[in-house]
C-alpha cells in the first residue's frame, strides 16, 4: 500500500471512529441520566434539608419554601399556585415536585421523568424510594437507593 493510500484510508476511517465514540459518548450520558439512581441523587440537598426540618421541628414541611432555610443556594423551592405544582427547582436542570400528602399521611417529592415516576418519601425514620415506570405492566417498584 502506498503512503498516499494510507494517508487516505485513514482520513476517510478517523471521522468514522470519532463519529461512532461521540455517539456512543451521547447514548451511555442519556441512558445513565435517565436512571433512577442517577435522578435520586439530586435529590440529596433536598433529603438533607427535610431531614434538618423534621429534626428540628418534629414535623413535616407543608410546603417547599418551609425548608429554604435548610437548602443550598443551587436549589429553589417554589410553592404552588393555580399554574404550577409546588417543587424544587435545581441549577443542574433536575426538578423536584412536592406533594403535601400521601395515601399514609406522609408528605413526599417526587420527581417526573418522562413518563417515568421516581418518588421519595421519608417517614421520620426510612427512606422510601419507588419507581413507576409508567408502561402500565407494572406497579411502583420498591427500589434500596443510597444517596451518596
Amino acid at each position: 500500500m502506498t503512503r498516499k493510500r494510507k494517508i487516505i484510508l485513514i482520513l476517510g476511517v478517523s471521522p468514522l471512529v470519532l463519529l461512532a465514540i461521540v455517539v456512543g459518548a451521547f447514548i451511555w450520558l442519556v441512558k445513565r441520566d435517565l436512571s433512577p439512581e442517577y435522578q435520586a441523587q439530586s435529590a440529596k440537598p433536598i433529603i438533607g434539608a427535610w431531614k434538618q426540618y423534621y429534626r428540628k421541628t418534629g414535623k413535616y414541611p407543608s410546603k417547599p419554601s418551609d425548608l429554604g432555610p435548610f437548602l443550598p443556594a443551587k436549589v429553589h423551592p417554589f410553592d404552588a399556585n393555580e399554574n404550577k405544582d409546588a417543587g424544587f427547582a435545581i441549577d443542574d436542570g433536575a426538578t423536584w415536585f412536592f406533594e403535601v400528602a400521601t395515601s399514609n399521611g406522609i408528605p413526599d417529592i417526587w420527581v417526573q421523568m418522562r413518563d417515568e415516576g421516581l418518588s421519595y418519601s421519608f417517614d421520620g425514620t426510612n427512606d422510601n424510594w419507588e419507581f413507576d415506570p409508567g408502561d402500565g405492566t407494572t406497579g411502583p417498584i420498591k427500589l434500596n437507593i443510597k444517596i451518596k
